[in-house]
């Protein structure tokens, strides 16, 4: 009998020493699918943010960089993205000159690390059309809208 539970122990022992790394593993991939997540969902609104901005035609693109820039310092968590990687301006789709679109894109490169293997280059961008000058004609507006 004595022996038997020498045996059990000694097999759980080896068992627990075999699934403890995968458990690991499965913990270490949730973490870095959730980071993956939250920085593509921020990457995402960052650029929504800067079309929306850029195509109501009352800010310029130096300062939707800057703005779009800000937005990702700000987030959770926070991104250090150069204004080299904020692309604001017209889009360069077929129908873009047709419906006058304007198209913010941002890239991200993870810093060293392990997430930088699994997450690669991450790119979102947004494509809206430019408002037409809804006051500039009646005069009543604050700024002249950018010339699309």
């Amino acid at each position: 009998m004595i022996s038997g539970r020498k045996n059990a122990s000694g097999q759980a022992l080896i068992e627990w020493a075999l699934l403890v790394p995968l458990y690991v593993l499965l913990l270490v991939a949730v973490f870095n699918f959730g980071e993956w997540f939250l920085i593509r969902q921020q990457l995402h609104q960052a650029a929504k943010l800067g079309a929306f901005l850029y195509s109501s035609g009352r800010v310029e693109k130096p300062q939707v960089q800057r703005l779009v820039q800000r937005a990702l310092e700000r987030g959770v968590p926070s991104l250090a993205v150069s204004l080299d990687n904020i692309d604001v301006g017209r889009s360069d789709d077929t129908q873009a000159h047709l419906f006058k679109l304007d198209k913010v894109a941002v890239r991200y490169q993870p810093p060293e690390g392990i997430g930088r293997y699994f997450m690669g280059l991450m790119e979102e961008s947004c494509t809206i059309k430019h408002a037409p000058p809804y006051f500039g004609e009646l005069g009543i507006g604050v700024n002249p809208p950018v010339n699309w």
